[in-house]
């Protein structure tokens, strides 16, 4: 710290401040009510409790980094640390809110004008964490599965029409990791009151179409009209590591006798499966301690037992003798 900032940092443990925003973590973690708002209108931490003694009250924030935060209160009202300190200070229109105010807001709480600038020195610069202002690690942004370079899936486009003259259209936003249970394909803008299908292939689209190796459904399109038709197609992924990296072309097949050959056909995306930033665990590891044993077959004969969907091994959304047999290949294979 400079010696501003020193002097700012002195100050503060030594004024009202500190009673609240108490070292180290500048947080008492208490809920009070300072008059930011009128009760009337935000009745804070009563929402939750029901107590009519936390009317008004909000939990006391850390100031840690509090210099890159673009507002400040809880009802982010503030852009600068002056006008909080204006705020404190009842000055220049700042006159807080009354009913409920904790007995610590009662007086103002200012500062001499130099000691003023030195206490906000120090909170601005001094309590700001380089690595965070430069999101380095530990603080590094996390790239979120939508703002990866090239989505996964990825809509290769295609498709052919149906009654409606469009090509229904397919929804694909869920990660394909191994071992995602929840994953699935929408579909929109179809023919309403039909059947559906998903066709994958492993082998590119050539058209706009794809050579089905495997067709999933059907599935019922509800809603109404030529283009309010829709469906959720799941498709859970099995937790192999043996399918890391292979890639899956999908594309949904709806019944339509005003299409080509009575079926309208969605865009093609293309799914890349992955183990994301996790180990990627095998289907006989039951319990994930990375070793394949007996006691990943008592987990599994457990939860068979229990017929909980963590034994659905081939992931049917069946619980049954085949998951067993499924199961003691891959423990009899090692993975």
């Amino acid at each position: 710290m400079t010696q501003r900032q020193q002097q700012g940092f002195n100050t503060f443990l030594g004024s009202a401040c500190a009673m609240c925003h108490s070292f180290p973590l500048f947080t008492d973690n208490q809920f009070r009510n300072i008059g930011v708002r009128p009760i009337v209108e935000d009745r804070g931490r009563q929402e939750v409790t029901g107590l009519f003694a936390d009317r008004g009250k909000f939990k006391v924030p850390s100031l840690r980094n509090v210099g890159l935060r673009p507002r400040m209160m809880h009802n982010g009202d503030f852009t600068t640390m002056q006008r909080v300190f204006d705020f404190y200070a009842h000055r220049n229109g700042q006159i807080p809110f009354q009913g409920n105010i904790d007995p610590l807001f009662n007086a103002p709480i200012a500062f001499p004008p130099q000691q003023e600038q030195a206490i906000i020195d120090f909170l601005n610069n001094a309590l700001t964490d380089p690595r965070v202002a430069n999101e380095q690690f530990p603080f590094d942004r996390p790239v979120l599965h939508q703002q990866k370079a090239q989505p996964n899936p990825l809509n290769l486009g295609g498709g052919r029409p149906g009654s409606s003259g469009q090509p229904p259209v397919i929804i694909a936003d869920r990660p394909p990791y191994l071992g995602n249970q929840w994953f699935q394909l929408g579909l929109d803008a179809a023919l309403a009151d039909t059947q559906a299908w998903i066709a994958v292939s492993a082998s590119p689209p050539q058209n706009g179409e794809i050579n089905a190796d495997q067709l999933l459904g059907p599935f019922t399109v509800r809603g109404s009209g030529t283009a309010g038709g829709f469906a959720t197609g799941p498709n859970p992924i099995d937790l192999d590591p043996a399918l890391d990296g292979q890639v899956r072309y999908m594309q949904w097949i709806v019944e339509d006798a005003g299409a080509q050959d009575g079926q309208a056909k969605s865009a093609v995306v293309r799914v890349t499966l992955f183990c994301g930033n996790g180990q990627c665990f095998c289907t006989a590891d039951f319990n994930r301690d990375t070793t394949v044993n007996t006691l990943d077959v008592l987990g599994f004969l457990n939860a068979w037992t229990a017929g909980t969907l963590e034994a659905d091994t081939d992931r049917n959304g069946t619980v049954n003798t085949l998951d067993v047999l499924q199961f003691l290949n891959h423990w009899n294979a090692g993975c």
